[in-house]
């Protein structure tokens, strides 16, 4: 249940940027708390994008506490996640990296966006 509940919020709170290229997926803390959902219950939220086949670039954000976010990244097609994760402060693999970032989620999302630019051809 409390993987089916998270899925199904997520892909209500999944937008797509770069007309379709990046797909970010976003969990507030409030979510999970309010609905006693564990963190595990987000750990494959990432499909939601990468089964899509236009999105390049796929970006689950999960605030675990206030302000506190679990960044996860997949990519495709030559989408080097790793890169864009490093230059935040993380790492990874070509096609699976991850960081932590801290802040307003607004301000979270933007530096996410701005570093997968940076790296990717899109």
């Amino acid at each position: 249940f409390d993987s089916f509940e998270t899925y199904r919020y997520a892909m209500k709170n999944t937008t797509l940027y770069e007309d379709g290229k990046i797909a970010i997926i976003i969990v507030d803390n409030k979510f999970l708390t309010d609905n006693n959902i564990p963190l595990s219950a987000t750990k494959l939220l990432t499909r939601i994008g990468t089964e899509l086949k236009e999105v390049l670039c796929t970006v689950a954000i999960v605030e675990e506490k206030k302000n506190e976010f679990r960044i996860s990244l997949r990519g495709r097609k030559g989408c080097n996640v790793e890169r864009c994760a490093r230059n935040l402060g993380g790492g990874g693999h070509m096609y699976a990296a991850g960081c932590k970032l801290y802040g307003h989620i607004e301000t979270v999302k933007e530096k996410i966006l701005k570093a997968l630019k940076d790296e990717i051809d899109i």
